[in-house]
């Protein structure tokens, strides 16, 4: 979904499904050769451009240039390029000309920087527990790439920067960065950006905690310099409560103009006071939306999946036409009540891809998502996929395995005859916790192109090529 389009007093909310997924961000980090990983990042945001126009999308709140260096971050991980600023960087500033190069606005996000601790930002702040001096060799590096390459905007995000010591003058508590002018100057100064700053969600934990209501919030962002604020849920009290704020001199009505001509600045380069505003026609729209096997789609997916463990020489696997193979869906954690939805958070569907290219091959697979289903089952069966489903999901402040699935994993170790693999649909840090199993490897994202891949792979049509871009086996270090 889209959000809100507001004028006057009309609000209209917009439901777009379809659409064709490249994946993750990390999908485009584990590709091993840089230059190709380059490539695919300047298709990608391409692709995403042209996407977007066809629906009447010009500015996507992407890339992620934070660098994931905590394993434990519930809300960046894959979301994330890398855990190496110098790759992050490079990719954001290839995925940033392919596409504004197309006529998407690029957004870098979020600054002054994520992955660091392991909160998320949705529930409370998250902290960047750095000096200056190694924030500017960790996390700076992505963004200046990012800028240089000519990103049109920044969105802040609700980050403690215990370093910059910007305090609330009343209760003396650190501010988020989307409230704290020194990490405005920040950006402004030390990078000299003079695009669009947007806010993350206002309604994000990470801000909430440190207004009394939504009004305030907004007032205190652009007091420090942001020039939008992103999905107030009440934008006519935002609109009153900024007037307000005019009118009381808290905020100051020449910045509120310098706000609005970044706006209109960044409307122009996209030509939405053009004719048309670079809508796609139909047919070209249509054709984004129905080519998920063709292009940069299929070629990343195959050029990303990484095949971590083959300790039992398992790969390629030999199947004969006709035989069974169960896929176990194994439970991962869901917050309750949340909203908000990140980028990477896919919603299962219907449609197994995975099972649908077993079947086109002959086999026949057989989804289930509990114990006792696995063993009826297990029986004719000649091998198991089980599939793991840690993702990053906003709100549950967690990217770790379910205790039901390491459980559901020890109550299906028999047969002992059965052929095992293991394959993990988002999170390659999940290995970390499963140091015993065998024949592991990671498609960082559940989307058709690789799912499709893997299986690909699976079956020896494809090598798997991918490296994995963050390191398993370095202990968490600022």
């Amino acid at each position: 979904a889209i959000p809100p389009i507001i004028s006057g007093d009309y609000e209209c909310r917009v439901a777009i499904e379809g659409g064709v997924s490249c994946g993750a961000a990390m999908n485009i980090g584990a590709v091993a050769d840089l230059d190709q990983a380059e490539a695919m990042a300047y298709a990608v945001g391409k692709n995403c451009a042209m996407q977007g126009r066809g629906v009447g999308t010009r500015w996507t709140f992407a890339p992620v240039a934070d660098v994931n260096l905590n394993p434990d971050n519930p809300i960046t991980n894959v979301r994330a390029f890398s855990d190496d600023p110098a790759r992050v960087g490079a990719l954001c500033a290839a995925f940033v000309r392919g596409c504004q190069e197309h006529g998407m606005a690029a957004t870098l996000k979020h600054f002054p920087g994520d992955g660091m601790d392991s909160v998320d930002q949705h529930v409370c702040p998250s902290t960047i527990p750095l000096s200056l001096e190694r924030w500017r060799e960790v996390c700076a590096p992505p963004f200046q790439v990012g800028l240089d390459a000519g990103a049109w905007s920044v969105m802040m995000g609700h980050f403690l920067f215990p370093a910059l010591d910007d305090r609330d003058t009343l209760t003396g508590e650190l501010l988020p960065a989307t409230i704290s002018p020194a990490a405005h100057r920040l950006l402004r100064e030390e990078f000299g950006f003079d695009g669009v700053i947007v806010s993350d969600a206002i309604r994000m934990g990470g801000l909430a905690w440190h207004s009394p209501d939504e009004a305030d919030s907004v007032v205190r962002n652009l007091a420090a310099g942001s020039d939008m604020v992103l999905l107030p849920e009440q934008p006519a009290t935002a609109l009153r409560a900024i007037l307000h704020a005019v009118d009381e001199g808290l905020l100051d009505e020449a910045a509120l103009m310098q706000s609005v001509r970044r706006i209109l600045m960044l409307k122009t380069k996209l030509g939405l006071h053009l004719p048309g505003w670079g809508l796609l026609s139909r047919d070209v729209a249509e054709e984004l939306f129905t080519r998920p096997d063709n292009g940069p789609v299929r070629e990343l997916a195959e050029a990303s999946i990484t095949l971590q463990r083959d300790n039992d020489a398992a790969y390629p696997a030999a199947f004969a036409p006709g035989d069974t193979v169960i896929l176990f869906d194994l439970p991962q954690e869901t917050p309750q009540g949340v909203k908000l939805v990140v980028a990477g958070q896919e919603t299962v569907s219907d449609e197994c891809a995975m099972a649908k290219a077993l079947h086109e091959r002959g086999l026949v697979p057989v989804i289930v998502n509990n114990p006792a289903e696995f063993r009826e089952q297990s029986a004719n069966a000649v091998a198991a996929i089980y599939r793991f489903q840690a993702r990053p999901q906003a709100g549950r402040n967690s990217i770790r395995l379910a205790y039901q699935a390491l459980q559901f994993i020890e109550q299906t170790r028999e047969p002992y005859s059965l052929r095992r693999y293991f394959v993990s649909l988002g999170s390659p840090y999940i290995l970390r916790e499963l140091p015993a199993l065998k024949n592991m490897a990671v498609i960082y994202a559940s989307v058709p192109s690789t799912e499709k891949a893997y299986v690909r792979a699976l079956l020896g049509e494809i090598p798997f090529t991918g490296k994995c871009p963050v390191n398993l086996h370095r202990e968490y270090s600022l």
